[in-house]
């Protein structure tokens, strides 16, 4: 269905804001190749907080021998509780690995993930629904010598967190929250790993993964393509502060420009860019009369979002902003009190805290 934003009366008063080659690998059996692995955390339920019994990641091992680069191995490792092993069968060390020999080991969790022919790239679709979205990690790891005590791996977080936060400077409207959006973002596409921020080599450093890792794979953006919480129940009192609503996105990096807005006299044109909405009723906040009843409101948005990054959109919903309405016609967006400008309370971006939990092999 196609939808238009459409001016909403004043009185309303509604606020939005690599190259194979041939080479001989000699195997040393008595040095097995075992993994001690940890992980950040996000603030989501989906999001992995730490590894459990039956977890599993694919690793993908490439021996780089002078230049000449081969598959070592590519399977599931599986954690028992206590230590990770192979899901077929143990791999063992090369006999030599140096500075010019370098075995490198790209993993993935969860393991279901779909790489393509690559060892450090895979592709992935985020779900619909919230409470669907995983969290999906990468860890890489860089050997010049034998690390026959076990490889360390730090899981990063290659996609964004994103939190919706409403406030209230009215002292006499109030609000009832039941849904919000995210629109005009892309959905699917393929991670391909660059250099991790502070080295290859120590894979315990916190540095994240670069945005430009993503490539989107399921077209040009549009309206149509957006992630809605519906049924949600939040009472945003006269005057309230920064409240949380809905549940946390775990969403495709990528970048967006923001939605354009027209003035008045100027001709439609399609909505072309990001924007966020809220669907509320508006009360008045002596008697509770209705002034407006279950409208979505949108406020455009610039998407800047990086791996690894919880982004909390803060917005005042007594300012002025968009009303959603699905017509017969292309998105448009026309303007809320005669063009006033649109203006976020804020939007911060925090860093996606982390925990390292080390894995005794």
């Amino acid at each position: 269905m196609k939808t238009r934003f459409v001016l909403l009366t004043a009185a309303a008063v509604l606020g939005l804001a690599s190259c194979n080659k041939e080479s001989v690998i000699e195997m040393s059996a008595p040095e097995s190749i075992d993994f001690n692995a940890s992980l950040g955390y996000a603030s989501k339920a989906s999001s992995k907080t730490m590894f459990a019994t039956g977890d599993k990641f694919d690793v993908w091992s490439v021996f780089d021998n002078a230049g000449a680069k081969t598959t070592y191995f590519h399977d599931n490792y599986l954690f028992d509780g206590t230590s990770w092993h192979s899901s077929s069968s143990p791999y063992y060390w090369p006999e030599t690995v140096d500075a010019t020999r370098v075995l490198t080991f790209h993993a993935v969790w969860p393991e279901s993930v779909a790489r393509t022919a690559s060892a450090d790239s895979f592709n992935y679709s985020v779900a619909d629904a919230a409470a669907d979205q995983k969290d999906v990690l990468y860890a890489k790891h860089v050997s010049t010598s034998k690390e026959t005590a076990g490889v360390k791996l730090n899981f990063r977080h290659t996609l964004s967190l994103i939190n919706l936060k409403v406030k209230n400077s009215s002292s006499t409207l109030k609000f009832d929250v039941t849904g919000i959006k995210v629109a005009f973002v892309n959905k699917a596409g393929t991670f391909t790993a660059t250099s991790v921020a502070g080295g290859d080599t120590d894979d315990m450093n916190t540095g994240n993964l670069a945005g430009t890792d993503w490539t989107a794979t399921d077209g040009t953006a549009d309206a149509s393509r957006s992630y809605s919480q519906t049924g949600l129940s939040a009472a945003v009192a006269a005057g309230a502060s920064a409240t949380g609503v809905g549940s946390s996105w775990i969403l495709m990096p990528q970048e967006k420009a923001i939605a354009t807005a027209y003035t008045s006299n100027s001709p439609e044109a399609p909505a072309n860019g990001a924007y966020l909405a809220v669907k509320m009723t508006v009360r008045n906040a002596a008697d509770g009369t209705v002034i407006a009843s279950e409208r979505w409101c949108c406020w455009p948005v610039a998407i800047s979002w990086t791996p690894g990054y919880r982004y909390t959109y803060t917005i005042d919903l007594a300012g002025g902003g968009y009303e959603e309405k699905n017509v017969d016609a292309d998105p448009e967006l026309d303007p809320v009190l005669g063009g006033q400008e649109i203006i976020f309370v804020g939007c911060t971006v925090d860093a996606w805290d982390e925990i390292n939990r080390d894995i005794v092999m």
